[in-house]
């Protein structure tokens, strides 16, 4: 058995699993295509929230409370892990004919795009740290959040795209495996990975911790001194403290959804267990809807726990059933052809009627003077 434990990948290779993989593939198919279909909606919600002069930023105040460039960007991230790898993950699977360049090329991407979530979610935890410990330098960070997410992205495709390169190969044109020098070399490789998920992990869950203490602190020195914070802060820490449960709340999910596979995935490396092929065609079809699960409680958690998000969300969908609906945008331009239509009808008929008007108003006085 080789898995990729950063994106939840199994090539299954234990004699007699055959029989299962049918069942566990279609497990998958279902459950991925739905969580698939809500991620998106959702993160699309969160991209367009946050992304400056869409139709769904409700006002200022997101920016003031958040920092909407790594929310994005998780959201861009949870896109294309969603529209990307659950498609390639379910064609490997499956079996589907992959080429060399697919192989090669394009399988090592979903590495690089499960890390970028990983990191993203990693630096909102260290920004709101900054925040805390530097609240009026906030303004002058968040400039530099956009060289961070570049840097985001180059170090997720170096430590987890790159080195699949070399490794990756098609099978006949048939499917993608792993060519490994080495035994050592490859149980370097899942053990990186499986340190690419959990160092950002610790360090996210400290961060968190870190925060919730000093918040604490802030509110334990506001009730005892005698000179209180002051308002403007103290407004700033508030907005901190909301902004951290929901991050909070992103933290839990990330393990939740993560550490049942990392777990999985060093016990099954170092034949800790032994499982039979029918348990680990299961094992692997419940810890890879799991894994994906992540990027669809993303926009949930931000939707449930924000109201400017939710404000957002109902914006959106005010929009989608309104004036982005083609359906309602075809009929009011129907509706507005026709009342244009019967506007214009009406204005000629009623110039009509005034010459008639005017023309019997002149016969009229043509007779009278004939009469005189």
């Amino acid at each position: 058995m080789e898995c990729n434990t950063t994106v939840s990948a199994c090539n299954v290779s234990t004699p007699g699993s055959v029989e299962y993989i049918e069942r566990s593939v279609f497990i998958q198919i279902v459950v991925l295509t739905i969580m698939a279909v809500l991620g998106v909606g959702g993160n699309i919600i969160i991209l367009a929230t946050g992304v400056k002069g869409l139709f769904c930023v409700p006002d200022l105040r997101l920016r003031q409370e958040y920092t909407p460039s790594f929310i994005t960007n998780l959201a861009v991230a949870d896109i294309l892990i969603l529209m990307y790898c659950v498609p390639l993950h379910l064609s490997e699977v499956k079996r589907l004919p992959m080429s060399e360049f697919v192989c090669r090329y394009l399988v090592p991407l979903r590495d690089t795009l499960a890390l970028t979530a990983i990191l993203t979610i990693m630096a909102i935890s260290l920004e709101r740290a900054v925040a805390i410990l530097h609240p009026f330098s906030l303004e002058s960070s968040q400039r530099y959040t956009r060289h961070w997410i570049i840097v985001i992205w180059i170090v997720s495709y170096l430590f987890a795209g790159l080195p699949m390169v070399f490794v990756m190969s098609s099978h006949s044109g048939q499917f993608c495996i792993r060519k490994w020098s080495s035994v050592r070399l490859r149980n370097v490789h899942q053990m990186s990975a499986i340190l690419l998920i959990v160092i950002p992990g610790i360090i996210t869950t400290f961060s968190y911790m870190f925060c919730i203490r000093a918040l604490h602190k802030f509110r334990q020195r506001r009730k005892n001194s005698v000179e209180s914070t002051g308002v403007q802060q103290w407004s700033f820490i508030k907005q901190t403290r909301s902004v951290s449960r929901i991050a909070l709340v992103l933290v839990v999910v990330y393990w939740l959804c993560n550490l049942p596979l990392v777990t999985y995935a060093i016990v099954a490396n170092y034949r800790l267990i032994a499982p039979s092929p029918k348990e680990h065609a299961y094992t692997m079809a419940v810890l890879t809807c799991l894994f994906f699960g992540a990027s669809v409680m993303n926009p949930i958690v931000l939707i449930a726990m924000s109201h400017l998000y939710r404000e957002s969300a109902v914006t959106c969908v005010q929009y989608i059933f309104s004036k982005g609906n083609p359906i309602v945008r075809y009929r009011s331009r129907v509706q507005f052809t026709r009342e244009s239509t019967n506007g214009n009808r009406s204005e000629h008929i009623s110039i009509a009627n005034n010459e008639d008007n005017g023309e019997n108003n002149n016969a009229n006085g043509f007779m009278l003077t004939a009469r005189k």
